[in-house]
């Protein structure tokens, strides 16, 4: 998969999340489309490369969120290495590794930036955070996690490269 390929991706996705996302909005829940672009990309890449994209994807995101961007790069790395822990097991079965990827890594995203908003100030009740912004948003990642994988591999090919 060339940079160029992943470049447009990456540009697509943020694109994709700050029009397309808010439009999509149920109760406070929106689906995180750089987060399942940045999974489905990284079940293609490997090595180094995967690991610049990863920084990029993650600080570009939160430099578009309301969060502090260190606090979404975090993140990020942090999924990142369970993600390269995770398919050094399960790399014959990517979609398992997707909708796997999809249930944890929102899950720990969502809980992440709760514990960063809670830091920041914000009072926010955790049953509400829970019921209005974590599962929502788990639903609607579940429901695009496959079709934007299928348009990451459909764009990159089926080939896995050390880069």
């Amino acid at each position: 998969m060339t940079h160029l390929r992943v470049a447009l991706l990456w540009a697509a996705s943020l694109w994709l999340q700050l029009v397309v996302a808010p439009l999509l909005r149920w109760l406070q829940g929106y689906p995180d489309v750089t987060f399942l672009t940045w999974l489905a990309v990284g079940l293609f890449l490997r090595g180094r490369g995967f690991w610049v994209w990863t920084l990029l994807w993650g600080f570009s995101t939160g430099w578009v969120s309301a969060l502090p961007d260190v606090a979404v790069l975090v993140a990020y790395v942090g999924l990142g290495f369970l993600l390269e822990r995770i398919r050094e097991r399960l790399w014959e079965r990517p979609y398992l590794l997707l909708f796997g990827g999809t249930l944890v890594g929102t899950m720990a995203l969502r809980l992440w930036e709760y514990g960063v908003v809670q830091f920041i100030g914000a009072k926010i009740p955790w049953v509400e955070a829970l019921r209005q912004v974590l599962i929502p948003s788990l639903w609607w990642n579940l429901l695009l996690a496959l079709p934007v994988y299928t348009v990451v591999s459909g764009f990159t090919g089926p080939r896995r490269t050390e880069t």
